[in-house]
């Protein structure tokens, strides 16, 4: 079971890096297509391991796996290009992790 959870950090890394660069690219002029590149290699990548993510675990860990995703993109998005938390940011990425929460527990 641990190796599953290991897979499912992997998936919320890979997603998020490959989102970051996707935002890195539509910020920069030069290297824009490298970031590009690896933006949509990493989301490729991370299609396959949801596939098999899918294949081994319930889908009420999967479902909290993808879940959590918008609360890393948001943290690192405000720790990578200072994008402010704004009201509307910080309940939104409340009302997830409650979601999160709720999904777990039912």
């Amino acid at each position: 079971m641990m190796q599953v959870w290991y897979i499912g950090f992997f998936l919320i890394f890979v997603n998020t890096l490959g989102q970051i660069l996707l935002k890195k690219a539509t910020l920069v002029n030069k290297r824009k297509m490298i970031y590009l590149s690896f933006g949509y290699v990493l989301f490729f990548v991370a299609v396959i391991v949801s596939f098999y993510l899918m294949k081994i675990v319930e889908l009420k860990y999967f479902t909290v796996i993808m879940s959590s995703i918008y609360v890393t993109v948001l943290l690192m998005s405000a720790f990578i290009f200072q994008e402010s938390l704004d009201k509307n940011k910080i309940t939104g990425t409340i009302l997830v992790i409650l979601g999160i929460i709720v999904f777990i527990g039912g």
